[in-house]
């Protein structure tokens, strides 16, 4: 489920880049399958757009976690940028998280605010991201057992379920 390598090659930033942003949908902290990496990940919301991030220190948890309870914007520097297709942003050891003064240019969005309105459009949603469809159930499956190695045996029941996009 959860098979992330070790933090893999990525693409490092200058020391001027930086990221400001506010904290969504933080992850508990997971342990990779193959080599016992463990890291969490997140969205951050920018002032243009929301963009995945993982987490590879999770002792930043516990910092980014209540500023994200708080709804406060941080700065992120050091980070690295990975080279896959949606670019997520990764954090680190070395990458510096700073909590800045609020600003009224840019606001803090509800998640429900940010997050897939119709099935239509989870196309465009990133791997691993959280999201809130409203849509109604018009089948349910019964609950199965799924194994997993990082959390053990897992219930998992699957629905389907319909909205006015007509997806």
């Amino acid at each position: 489920m959860f098979d992330l390598p070790t933090p893999p090659d990525k693409k490092a930033t200058s020391d001027d880049d930086s990221l400001t942003c506010f904290l969504h949908s933080i992850s508990i902290v997971k342990k990779s399958t193959r080599s016992n990496v463990r890291f969490f990940n997140m969205t951050l919301q920018t002032a243009t757009k929301s963009q995945r991030a993982v987490c590879f220190s999770p002792e930043k948890r516990p910092l980014l976690h209540t500023v994200q309870q708080t709804k406060s914007p941080v700065k992120i520097t050091n980070f690295r940028t990975s080279d896959n297709y949606s670019k997520d942003i990764v954090i680190d050891k070395k990458t510096v998280i700073s909590p800045i003064p609020k600003d009224d240019s840019f606001t803090y969005k509800e998640p429900n605010q940010e997050s897939v309105l119709s099935i239509a459009s989870l196309q465009e949603a990133a791997s691993e991201q959280l999201v809130s469809v409203k849509a109604k159930v018009i089948n349910i499956q019964s609950p199965k057992v799924q194994p997993t190695s990082s959390f053990g045996p897992l219930k998992k029941q699957e629905c389907t379920i319909v909205d006015s996009s007509k997806s």
